[in-house]
């Protein structure tokens, strides 16, 4: 809502600033700019002026240059969602809403009244997920050959997000930092010199590194002086949160939207805990990371015995309240992570190299993950990594 009457996007600025982050802030400007005109169209059917809103202007950080006009993109009326359970036994999230990818309802142009009502907030959290996700393209729609109807189904990145277990909305991140390609295990601070990057660093210990930081871990208080920080993950973290703010705010503003449109008609004492609900509330850390990096990049680790690597981990990350636990989740996200990459590897219109770099760097990563959790963990075989069919 800050942008709308400000008519520009202005970023505060990272903690560690990166060509990457700088590429990133470019790339999800359109979904940016998408999210704002959401509210802007459905805020113009019920109030005067919004129609005049044709462009907005990027303030870039830490840039030279002046502001980027943005023009106002074309309009995308999104689908409503039939048949959402009214009240389902576990609360609604993005894998769980994928059973009704086949449930859209378009909306007809000029018609004021919704296709679609939700009658209870869990019913409308569905809704937003799914409206969510349509919009990032995790769903295709055609017209039926037989009638009027619309047909939806699930696309490529549905399909791999479908693969993520418990873990639907890191993995709903993971999928977009890959497609992006803001994830890859190249430097992203080539130029720095510093005790807070890995001596040496074996190809493909970046990249699982930087996907394990996708998963937040419980910690105690951080007293110790003696904990590792990664400049790598830092910057990393910087441009995920980039992708996880914008999420948040899809999420925000189609809720928003259900309210102004009346397609939400739960009752009011409902939306008291609504917000929290939503995906993408609580801030990423690096924690889970930070481990995983120590233990493929850490001379000591490597030379504990691996019947003593629990105990070396437990203390030498004194801060993270139950390491077993941890470690336990850090191996189940790996598992679900790798599922979901490996299908996005048969993704037929990506880049023609986007197979070839993607499965080498998914093997010698796995690989690496599997040797740092011996006497730990066992780790589960990689899937298998189908390449596109292309017709």
């Amino acid at each position: 809502l800050t942008v709308v009457p400000a008519e520009q996007f202005i970023d505060d600025p990272p903690f560690v600033l990166s060509q990457q982050y700088r590429q990133t802030l470019e790339r999800i400007l359109p979904l940016r700019t998408q999210i704002v005109f959401q509210l802007v169209q459905e805020l113009e059917r019920y109030l005067r002026g919004f129609e005049q809103i044709r462009k907005l202007n990027w303030e870039r950080p830490h840039e030279e240059q002046p502001s980027l006009p943005i023009q106002r993109p074309p309009k995308i009326a999104l689908d409503e969602w039939e048949n959402i359970d009214t009240h389902p036994r576990k609360p609604y999230d993005f894998k769980s809403v994928l059973a009704f990818s086949s449930q859209a309802r378009p909306v007809e142009e000029g018609v004021r009244d919704p296709p679609v009502t939700y009658t209870t907030s869990e019913q409308a959290l569905g809704a937003v997920l799914l409206k969510s996700l349509d919009l990032l393209g995790y769903f295709t729609h055609a017209a039926h050959t037989t009638t009027d109807t619309e047909e939806s189904s699930m696309s490529i990145f549905a399909q791999a997000l479908d693969e993520a277990g418990p873990y639907g909305s890191e993995c709903v991140l993971l999928i977009e930092l890959t497609r992006t390609r803001s994830l890859h295990d190249g430097p992203l601070l080539p130029q720095v010199k510093s005790s807070m990057l890995p001596k040496k660093v074996t190809d493909g210990a970046r990249y699982a590194a930087r996907i394990m930081s996708l998963l937040r871990l419980d910690t105690g208080r951080v007293e110790d002086d003696n904990v590792s920080v990664s400049a790598d993950l830092l910057a990393f973290n910087d441009i995920a949160r980039a992708f996880q703010r914008s999420l948040r705010l899809l999420s925000e503003a189609i809720t928003a939207t259900q309210v102004l449109n009346h397609s939400a008609v739960y009752p009011l004492k409902e939306s008291r805990d609504f917000a929290a609900r939503l995906p993408f509330g609580v801030p990423l850390t690096i924690h889970a990371g930070l481990i995983l990096e120590y233990m493929l990049t850490a001379p000591e680790y490597s030379r504990e015995h691996h019947n003593s690597r629990n105990r070396h981990l437990k203390e030498k990350f004194a801060h993270i309240a139950d390491m077993p636990k941890a470690l336990r989740a850090m191996k189940e996200f790996w598992t679900c992570a790798m599922r979901v990459v490996c299908k996005l590897l048969e993704d037929e219109e990506a880049e023609d190299n986007f197979f070839a770099e993607g499965s080498a760097l998914v093997k010698q990563a796995h690989s690496l993950v599997t040797s740092a959790f011996e006497g730990v963990l066992q780790m589960p075989a990689l899937p298998e990594i189908n390449p596109p069919q292309i017709a």
